[in-house]
């Protein structure tokens, strides 16, 4: 026996709806949203209904979205559209959009796809992993083989040439480079297969301000620019990690934000605490990025800086990161400088 559910409300059903549903018409002015599509937008119906896509969001007549839905409003043909969306506050989320005629506009369903785009992301780079581990233990293996022998030849080299100072030096110079490289193979096989290592409480406000000694004591911008360098410590409680993996990250941090302000800026280091974690942020006020960088700034190999870069830098940094629990996330807008953050659970 059928069971009758009376009559339906179609609003109350959109309203119900888990993915947004949004219809526009030819004036590009929001006719209807419901409470998903409200969501997504961060804003609210009241502000969005009645007004155009170009009122709410200014400059979203440039996107390639709105490129796509002046395609779709003249030849009345469904799409989908991938759509990473940057808020006012910065941060940013990735959405489906589903795009479809409506008599006198469009139709648009939204799904969010953030947390999946994230773990697309967190696999890419799993397998990206695998990959390097690979291929560095054998440039390990055979970089070793190389540098070995040489820097035993200095070492001979060294004792023979005693009281020649020029011959002295030279050979010094030499044994730097061989140790640098020595260095460079360490780092990479340590992103590539770290060595399982105890975690232990550090101490962030210690950590950042020898960071920062060690930043200021190289002087990467002197004597040609005027870089200030200013720390803003919070005295957060203990973070679990590794002290000397988590300083080569701030380091790591810390020059590239001095590489980015250009002649004259400004870099800080902070450190806080919410309720739940501790975090310590590297700041600055230099040409920043955008949202495409941000988005692979930390793959392996991904560099901006041409021959100069390696790709590996902020891809160690956030693999310092990832093995002591924490999380590191990008805050960047070009001309408005960029904010890198780690977060740790507390100890």
């Amino acid at each position: 026996m059928a069971t009758s559910l009376g009559p339906i409300d179609p609003v109350g059903v959109m309203e119900a709806l888990m993915e947004g549903l949004q219809i526009i018409d030819r004036q590009w002015r929001y006719r209807y949203l419901n409470a998903a599509a409200c969501r997504h937008g961060r804003m609210s119906k009241e502000a969005l209904v009645g007004r155009t896509m170009m009122e709410c969001y200014p400059g979203i007549e440039a996107t390639p979205l709105f490129g796509l839905l002046t395609e779709c409003m003249a030849t009345r043909a469904p799409a989908t559209f991938e759509n990473r969306f940057t808020f006012a506050d910065g941060s940013d989320a990735w959405f489906e959009l589903r795009i479809g005629p409506w008599h006198d506009g469009l139709v648009v369903l939204s799904i969010d796809i953030t947390e999946r785009k994230r773990l697309d992301a967190a696999l890419r780079a799993s397998y990206q992993l695998r990959a390097l581990g690979q291929m560095a233990a054998g440039v390990a293996h055979d970089l070793g083989n190389l540098l070995n022998p040489i820097a035993l030849e200095l070492a001979r080299l060294r004792r023979r040439v005693q009281g020649d100072p020029e011959a002295i030096a030279a050979v010094e110079r030499a044994s730097g480079v061989v140790a640098r490289g020595a260095e460079t193979i360490t780092r990479l096989r340590d992103y590539a297969r770290p060595t399982e290592r105890a975690a232990a409480p550090v101490v962030l406000d210690a950590v950042a301000r020898e960071a920062a000694s060690l930043v200021r004591a190289s002087a990467p911008w002197a004597p040609t620019r005027k870089v200030t360098l200013v720390e803003e410590l919070g005295a957060p409680p203990p973070a679990p990690g590794h002290g000397p993996d988590l300083l080569a990250a701030l380091v790591n941090l810390l020059i590239n934000a001095v590489d980015a302000v250009g002649h004259d800026g400004q870099v800080a280091i902070r450190t806080g605490a919410s309720d739940d974690a501790v975090w310590v942020a590297v700041e600055d006020d230099g040409v920043g990025m955008p949202p495409e960088v941000v988005a692979r700034a930390h793959e392996p190999y991904f560099t901006t800086k041409g021959e100069a870069g390696t790709g590996l830098g902020l891809a160690m940094v956030h693999a310092a990161v990832v093995r002591a629990a924490g999380t590191m996330d990008i805050r960047s807008a070009v001309g408005a400088g960029t904010t890198v953050t780690l977060r740790f659970p507390r100890a």
